[in-house]
């Protein structure tokens, strides 16, 4: 009978008390706990999609135009993953030097290879940045390591390990969620020590920390979230938000080009939260570009660069912006062009797909009940649809919103 009812508790009477909540969070088992369900949540899809080769870069050698974790910091998480595109060796191409996101306290650059392998592909040098996070140490700590992770690749351009790479290479930021938090906090706080960097991109960041507790609040995770103490408390919160960063950067000063992409169907991070830092960019006549995708939310702005062959719409705009000229991969395949048979056959690898969100939270929920197991599930729910979701047609509509102030020089 017990059992028979348990689904019937309440979920106020089974919910964790505040106390357990912080120590999931500042214990270092909730980092533990994300890392771990995203890794295997790629292990499944990639099974499942029978996109074996995807997964080679995680479990086999690795080719010699990488080095994985090089150095740049004593601990253990100060390291950076460097992907170079062989075809631009000793030549002025891009560097795209990558901040992955985690909600300040989960994510490592192994997470992201097929991110820093998809930017090689396009003609990129992609750099994955390594970096302490919570609760190893809070906003401040986060801030120095990406300072310090940058400005080791600048002077180490044309030597050592980027020897092959042109020392005149561009360096160009970008940033995934927190990422991008931190990405352009150091931009707007650190441009005059980081002058070398020629711009930022942000994918769907935080860029007020008030305004996103306040969001928090409203989904009922901000006691397991790092947001609070990773930026100080809240006495600090307007310190650390980009969004009111601008207000304090010197007139005359430098700083680099923004380009802001966030996707319209976010439900981690809200699309106005791009939106106001493009407004306030604007009111300062900074170099600044706001692009909105139709039907994006949090994670497929990144799981989407997984895709080796998915063309990728706003990819080209992040090229564009860097500089670099489209090029043709080696086999061209247009979103609206592709054969019946490829089409029916995705059909049916999406339909062994769409039961994944339904049992995998159910599991968890059984295993851990209460407001620990809703949230996990709440995250499998909206992680594993992002990582499976438009295989027929292959990527993100074409719709979008695009909104753009160039009037700084």
């Amino acid at each position: 009978p017990q059992q028979a009812s348990w689904g019937r508790i309440p979920h106020k009477m089974i919910e964790p008390p505040q106390r357990v909540k912080h120590f999931v969070r500042d214990s270092g088992f909730g980092r533990f706990a994300v890392d771990s369900i995203t890794l295997v949540q790629f292990f499944f899809y990639f099974i499942s999609s029978q996109k074996f080769r995807y997964l080679l870069p995680y479990f086999f050698i690795t080719p010699p135009q990488w080095n994985i974790g090089l150095k740049y910091g004593a601990h253990s998480r100060q390291t950076i993953d460097l992907y170079r595109n062989p075809a631009m060796l000793s030549k002025s191409a891009p560097i795209i030097a990558f901040v992955h996101g985690g909600a300040w306290g989960s994510g490592t650059p192994y997470m992201y290879r097929l991110v820093g392998l998809r930017l090689a592909q396009e003609g990129f040098h992609c750099v994955m940045i390594g970096y302490r996070t919570y609760p190893t140490t809070d906003i401040r700590g986060q801030l120095d390591d990406v300072e310090k992770a940058l400005t080791f690749v600048h002077e180490n351009l044309g030597e050592n390990e980027f020897s092959d790479i042109a020392s005149d290479s561009p360096v160009y930021l970008v940033g995934h969620s927190s990422g991008a938090h931190v990405a352009s906090h150091v931009l707007l706080e650190r441009h005059d020590k980081l002058k070398f960097v020629q711009g930022l991109v942000g994918l769907s960041g935080v860029y007020h920390i008030g305004e996103h507790l306040e969001f928090e609040k409203e989904k009922n995770v901000h006691d397991y979230s790092p947001l609070t103490p990773v930026n100080r408390g809240e006495e600090n919160f307007d310190v650390h938000s980009p969004s009111l960063l601008v207000d304090k950067v010197p007139h005359g000063a430098q700083v680099p080009k923004f380009l802001l992409v966030h996707g319209r169907e976010d439900e981690v991070v809200p699309h106005t939260s791009s939106k106001r830092l493009f407004e306030a960019m604007d009111g300062r006549r900074f170099n600044s570009e706001l692009l909105l995708l139709e039907d994006v939310g949090h994670a497929d702005i990144v799981t989407e660069l997984f895709d080796m062959e998915k063309p990728i719409p706003y990819l080209e705009a992040i090229k564009e912006f860097c500089g670099l000229q489209s090029m043709q991969h080696g086999k061209e395949v247009h979103k609206h062009d592709c054969k019946e048979p490829r089409m029916r056959s995705c059909r049916r690898e999406q339909r062994r797909f769409e039961a994944l969100p339904r049992i995998v939270p159910g599991l968890i929920n059984m295993r851990f009940p209460g407001v620990v197991g809703r949230e996990v599930s709440r995250v499998m729910k909206e992680r594993i649809p992002a990582l499976t979701k438009n295989t027929a047609t292959g990527s993100t509509p074409l719709t979008m919103a695009k909104l753009r102030n160039r009037n700084m020089k």
